[in-house]
């Protein structure tokens, strides 16, 4: 079966070569910018579906699948959490570009699947050292996949948790 890949680059690039069973673009959070989301708001957008998820707007990690779902065998598994989805697959690539914002979003979902042990071991990174929309078209490019080790996991947890506190932080000083 072909691989699920998690990124933050326009899907259609990853289905149309054939990398690809389904593409997901994890457009929802910018944690660069802006007002961080909630710790209740990350665990339920990543969550399984409930009926306080809004397909208008996005709620769930599932929404993000474009037209993909309708070619994706795993299609029917899209309302269950994302770890117990990616179960579904043999392998799930992490395809994320040099971009602050972009790894801002790898560090986030590293953090998230450490709870996830049986996931975890499906996890390959992809070592992408470029900004993905330099790229014409993928072609034959295939950047090293790397299996996700205890080690990324405990690195980018303590990013996440440093990057969530930082933020925080800078929200309480505003409002003084």
């Amino acid at each position: 079966m072909k691989p699920l890949i998690l990124t933050d680059w326009l899907m259609s690039d990853f289905t149309k070569n054939g990398l690809a069973d389904l593409a997901l673009d994890l457009a929802f959070f910018d944690f660069v910018w802006g007002p961080q989301p909630s710790s209740d708001e990350l665990a339920a957008h990543l969550g399984p579906r409930t009926a306080s998820h809004s397909h208008d707007r996005a709620t769930h990690w599932s929404d993000w699948g474009g037209s993909q779902w309708k070619h994706s065998k795993s299609r029917k598994h899209r309302d269950l959490s994302l770890a117990e989805f990616c179960q579904h697959y043999e392998t799930v690539e992490l395809w994320f570009d040099v971009r602050p914002k972009a790894q801002m979003k790898l560090i986030w979902l590293l953090d998230y699947f450490c709870s996830y042990p049986q996931t975890v071991g499906r996890l390959k990174l992809r070592l992408v050292d470029l900004e993905m929309r330099a790229l014409d078209k993928f072609g034959r490019w295939d950047p090293p996949a790397v299996q996700v080790t205890e080690k990324e996991l405990a690195t980018a947890s303590a990013a996440w948790q440093a990057w969530r506190h930082r933020k925080l932080a800078s929200i309480c000083s505003a409002r003084i």
